[in-house]
């Protein structure tokens, strides 16, 4: 930047700030000095240059800001900005929080499911609140912190540790998600929780709770695969599983 320029931002800066001291004054010519003589690439530059710098680009900011506002088009822009600007930071603090937003994504989609499922598929006049709050405990606890160390820290160090690659290591995530994990581990704890959440869950122990879900899961596995294995049903049009 020319010597001028140089020259214009420090008395802009001096006249809305009144606080230039005279060893801002001999850094900035200092720095000038050099850059007309040397000709060489500029260090980092001062404290003086920054305040400068920043307050003209605060200013012109401002000033776009009073333009844009002033039609339709600048304030879907300024909107359409801001939006873009909330997005990034959002995603930024997924980025540096992931154990706290699998957290709460597992107690929003468990909580809000059940709220739903409540009020739309069940025609409850008065949605259960005791309900709602224990399903959403085990989308916090349990779908959203335990099973993030599962699917992020579990499995991709199993596989390196197996040396699987391709299709093979696809297979084996797949059969051990679905045939092991599923109905040995998270089908038995779903249920569980499900018998808490019951209209009996208030009389009964969490042992009780887990001897009655395990029991219910089990009678509708067998269920199932017995609906599977009839040629008469599996022939119709479609199957539903029971949960």
């Amino acid at each position: 930047m020319s010597a001028a320029v140089y020259s214009v931002h420090a008395a802009r800066w001096a006249r809305s700030n009144h606080r230039v001291t005279m060893q801002d004054l001999q850094e900035l010519g200092a720095e000038m000095f050099r850059r007309l003589t040397w000709a060489t690439t500029p260090k980092s530059p001062k404290q003086f240059t920054d305040v400068v710098y920043s307050s003209m680009l605060k200013e012109w900011e401002q000033e776009q800001a009073r333009l844009l506002s002033r039609c339709w088009r600048g304030r879907l822009k300024g909107l359409r900005l801001e939006m873009t600007s909330r997005a990034k930071a959002a995603q930024q603090w997924t980025l540096r929080n992931p154990i706290t937003t699998s957290s709460l994504a597992g107690l929003t989609s468990t909580a809000a499911s059940d709220f739903l499922v409540q009020r739309y598929f069940e025609k409850r006049e008065s949605t259960d609140l005791r309900r709602s709050a224990i399903m959403g405990l085990f989308g916090l606890s349990y779908i959203g912190f335990l099973q993030h160390f599962l699917y992020t820290g579990f499995w991709p160090k199993f596989l390196k540790v197996s040396r699987l690659t391709g299709p093979k290591a696809v297979l084996f995530q797949v059969f051990g998600d679905q045939g092991i994990y599923m109905p040995c581990a998270y089908l038995p704890v779903f249920y569980t929780v499900k018998e808490m959440a019951g209209p009996t869950g208030l009389f009964i122990s969490t042992s009780e709770a887990a001897v009655a879900g395990v029991a219910r899961y089990w009678e509708n596995l067998h269920s199932d695969l017995q609906l599977l294995g009839s040629p008469e049903e599996s022939s119709g049009a479609g199957v539903c599983l029971r949960f």
